[in-house]
């Protein structure tokens, strides 16, 4: 069943691929607000302080198709996502992939480490 994709689902798929030991000792506030070094004029950046230390996950904005633009950000959520991660499962995008197909949609890959959200 395909739902409509809002900002809010967006953010839960996207926190939810947070690896949990990144909450264990003490559970960060999740911030999403406005790129600071982003392309486009409306790209916001999900991000963390951990261990005083400020780490963005992912930035996402909505492109000139109305479809939500994601990109993971290269040195954390790559990193985990990746060969080095607790998800990796043959495929860099499995995990990430995944996270989509309970609401009817699929991350086209527009390169490694950017996707394009559809439907299925």
């Amino acid at each position: 069943m395909k739902k409509n994709l809002t900002e809010k689902r967006l953010v839960k798929i996207l926190t939810d691929l947070i690896p949990s030991y990144f909450f264990d000792l003490d559970k960060p506030e999740i911030k999403i607000e406005n790129a600071k070094f982003g392309g486009a004029t409306d790209e916001k950046e999900i991000s963390f302080n951990w261990y005083g230390d400020r780490k963005i996950w992912f930035y996402f904005w909505v492109n000139k198709n109305k479809k939500f633009h994601v990109s993971m950000d290269g040195a954390i959520s790559y990193e985990f996502l990746s060969t080095e991660s607790e998800y990796f499962n043959d495929k860099l995008d499995i995990q990430f992939s995944n996270a989509f197909k309970p609401y009817g949609l699929y991350p086209h890959p527009n390169n490694h480490y950017s996707f394009t959200i559809d439907a299925i």
